[in-house]
């Protein structure tokens, strides 16, 4: 038995692994959830991106891992290996190992989840199509806001603060996840941007924001989403100590909406809303003129 322990050990280290033991339905870890299995082995949660316009509600795109997607794999460990390893979790499951292309065993490794099955006396019982939208929705690698603002870097008291996001990423993001016969597509699409300025102030922007470009004269620009400060940030915390270079702490968060549709079940519709942030210091100046005779 010492054996076939040390054996298991290795092969374990080898791949880097981690392991997961989680009660409930889905198996969560750092890089997402996977439905329980219907005894085929391998559970599957692939996963796509579309595009929408900006401020749009975007289209669903429905994907299983393919058009350039990342799809991670969940490989049932054999009968003797479960036996080494033991029971995970409160309810009745089987270990597996997952594993996702272009994630290295050596720096990231592998994770070996506690999967709970869904047997029954009577037989299988069918995993909700809602559930399996949720592990998918749970699987979303959503992008942070990456927030610019102009004037840069120091803003100006009473001088609008344009804001904005990098366009690039306002676009929806689809995951699928695969169990027995049924998947679930969720869909992930950006909805607002909403902006805390570290002053009590918050602006509520329905898009990404305008780009400001500093070769085209500002007259002919314009944007939806800006702020202006009624005060400096003197007295404010600085990032690198310097009270000249006190700063307010601004937040940026996108909101996303989900919605879920299935194949090989009925069902579709919302899911828990999405929000992903970014945090950076803001140093805001206070220009006086003086009238020189």
């Amino acid at each position: 038995m010492k054996l076939e322990q040390t054996r298991l050990a290795r092969r374990l280290l080898g791949l880097a692994v981690a392991i997961v033991a989680v009660d409930g339905l889905w198996a969560h870890d750092a890089f997402g959830d996977a439905a329980a299995g219907d005894g085929g082995g391998t559970i599957s949660v692939g996963v796509s991106t579309g595009t929408s316009a900006a401020g749009s509600d975007g289209t669903p795109v429905v994907a299983s891992g393919g058009g350039g997607g990342s799809q991670c794999t969940y490989v049932l460990l054999s009968a003797a290996d479960q036996a080494l390893l033991g029971v995970g979790g409160q309810q009745p499951g089987s270990w597996y190992v997952k594993e996702c292309p272009g994630e290295s065993a050596n720096s990231i490794g592998s994770v070996v989840v506690w999967i709970p099955s869904q047997a029954s006396s009577g037989g299988t019982v069918p995993t909700p199509p809602e559930d399996v939208a949720l592990a998918a929705e749970r699987s979303m690698n959503l992008p942070a806001p990456r927030a610019s603002v102009n004037p840069s870097p120091r803003a100006v008291v009473n001088l609008p603060e344009w804001l904005w996001i990098d366009p690039s990423i306002w676009h929806d993001v689809s995951v699928t996840a695969t169990t027995g016969g049924i998947s679930a597509t969720a869909t992930a699409v950006p909805s607002s941007v909403t902006w805390a300025m570290g002053d009590g102030s918050t602006v509520v922007c329905d898009g990404p924001g305008t780009p400001f470009l500093a070769q085209q004269p500002v007259g002919s620009q314009a944007t939806a989403c800006s702020y202006t400060y009624r005060q400096s940030s003197f007295g404010q915390p600085a990032p690198d100590g310097n009270p000249n270079d006190a700063a307010f702490q601004v937040t940026a968060t996108i909101s996303w909406n989900v919605t879920w549709q299935a194949v090989g079940a009925s069902g579709g519709g919302s899911l828990p809303g999405l929000t992903t942030s970014e945090k950076f210091a803001l140093p805001v100046q206070q220009i006086e003129s003086v009238n020189v005779r």
